[in-house]
């Protein structure tokens, strides 16, 4: 049995962050087609990710477990995700550096799987990951940025730019009841489970101080009046329902949270009963793409800008220059040319499906490099 470590930020309640380990997982599983994986998860709660996944799941902050899975792998999987960057936190880098250093110690093969690279300020920290980069046998990164920028950073073998591994699930994989119970238990149905009014998704996150608060709840009071029921949907529970919750108490209408942290296949579901989407983190935004749902981006960290320039045709508006008619233009924008919107982006949406799955084999095709080295 072929055994791969895949790291990440996984085990955090981050519902992007376990869509990305999930689509990893399940496009690895089908790729090997007969072939017998022995996956093992690096997470912040080996429990709940070995019980989500059907995985071996380790703490990814105990050392001694760390580096024993690591001793036993085949293959070890850095990625996906935006990990190699200090904006959010300086350990952050630091952690999957040290990462990649033992997997080379180890005289592992490795592969940076779908990773957005930076921003990555701190120049140790850009010399030292251009020096581990050059040694791992694979490096795919999402997007074009993320390759120059490692070409910046001293990496002169080949980048391979391809899709996040979320890009690899489809539509009709994703049961539609799941989405349906959450509106209907929040009362956005009617008796037949059809919705009342259209509903907007809104996806956020904290954003410095939060000032773009006030202006949001205003274009969101416009929406209600203008006929939408608009649903709040945290992504990393605790933390998005703080903003959601003080740009709903500023309001004057009404508007709906979604009260619990859902699974990939959950938010997959609930996402495709949209009718738009308002969406600050980067995997709501990759999750209508792959359910096609019309879209507004609101563009915090390049990431977000990275991916809609790959989709074309969507509106992104920057967070540090968010005005209320900007917002408002949008949404009646997006109301009348949705349908045109998503046909636009149909063919850019297969490319990248083909992409991701082209990633897991590159993962498989070096397990069977290993083999044969062995031998």
């Amino acid at each position: 049995m072929k055994k791969i470590v895949v790291s990440g930020y996984y085990g955090y309640g981050n519902t992007g962050d376990e869509a990305v380990l999930y689509a990893i997982l399940r496009t690895l599983r089908k790729t090997a087609e007969s072939e017998d994986l022995d996956l093992i998860v690096l997470s912040g709660d080996p429990e709940q990710t070995a019980e989500a996944y059907k995985v071996t799941a380790v703490s990814r902050w105990n050392p001694v477990q760390v580096l024993k899975a690591i001793r036993k792998a085949d293959l070890f999987i850095s990625g996906g995700g935006s990990l190699i960057q200090d904006v959010s936190s300086s350990w952050s880098p630091r952690y999957y550096l040290w990462l990649l250093s033992m997997a080379r110690i180890l005289a592992k093969k490795v592969m940076v799987y779908a990773q957005g690279i930076g921003p990555l300020n701190n120049p140790k920290l850009r010399k030292k990951t251009g020096r581990l980069m050059e040694k791992c046998d694979i490096i795919t990164v999402r997007d074009v940025e993320s390759r120059e920028d490692l070409l910046r950073m001293g990496v002169s073998k080949e980048i391979h730019v391809i899709a996040d591994p979320v890009m690899a699930l489809r539509k009709n994989i994703v049961p539609t009841e799941p989405g349906i119970a959450f509106l209907r238990d929040l009362g956005l149905t009617d008796q037949w489970g059809r919705k009342k009014r259209p509903v907007l998704g809104v996806f956020l996150r904290s954003f410095r101080n939060d000032r773009f608060c006030r202006t949001l709840a205003l274009a969101l009071d416009q929406r209600v009046r203008d006929g939408w029921d608009i649903l709040m949907i945290p992504m990393q529970h605790r933390v998005d329902m703080e903003v959601a919750v003080e740009i709903g108490n500023m309001m004057e209408e009404t508007l709906f949270y979604l009260g619990k942290p859902l699974t990939p296949r959950e938010i997959l579901s609930l996402t495709g009963q949209l009718d738009m989407v308002l969406g600050m983190r980067l995997h709501s935004l990759i999750l209508s793409a792959v359910m096609g749902v019309p879209m507004i981006a609101l563009a915090y960290d390049p990431k977000v800008e990275r991916f809609i320039s790959q989709l074309g045709m969507i509106l992104c508006l920057h967070m540090d220059d968010l005005e209320l008619e900007k917002i408002n233009e949008s949404f009646r924008w997006t109301e009348i040319h949705w349908r045109e919107q998503v046909e636009s982006g149909e063919g850019r949406i297969q490319f990248m499906y083909r992409q991701a799955w082209e990633t897991a084999a590159m993962a498989v095709n070096l397990l069977d490099i290993q083999e044969e080295a062995h031998g």
